[in-house]
């Protein structure tokens, strides 16, 4: 049986489990490699949300709406008002929208302005 036996066989057994092991190596590494850089990423990404919350904290926020009821614009908002030229538009389509308000309750007014 061993007068048989030809070395060239081992050798390519070994060839070819070294490939094997030297692909599963590679691939170890890679995977390891692309995990840390995920962490690494996710770490930063928290580390900029976090400093754009500040950011966003610190800025003064205008509100164009006045907090009491009915609405009132602030001086921001009336601003805003008038470069839109929104009283003019009011004007222009106030009739329509005096048409699809007709015989509606407060809140289905609301509603239609939501929409």
């Amino acid at each position: 049986m061993l007068e048989n036996f030809n070395p060239l066989w081992i050798i390519i057994f070994l060839t070819i489990l070294s490939v094997l092991g030297g692909t599963i190596f590679g691939f170890g590494k890679w995977y390891g490699a692309v995990n840390n850089d995920r962490d690494s990423l996710r770490e930063f990404m928290d580390e900029i949300r976090g400093d754009i919350k500040k950011i966003c904290a610190r800025l003064p926020s205008p509100s164009p709406v006045a907090s009491e009821s009915p609405v009132q614009l602030t001086e921001f908002g009336r601003k805003i008002s008038d470069n839109v030229s929104a009283l003019q538009w009011a004007k222009d389509h106030a009739e329509n929208l005096k048409k699809e308000a007709k015989d509606k309750e407060e809140f289905q007014i609301f509603e239609l302005c939501i929409e």
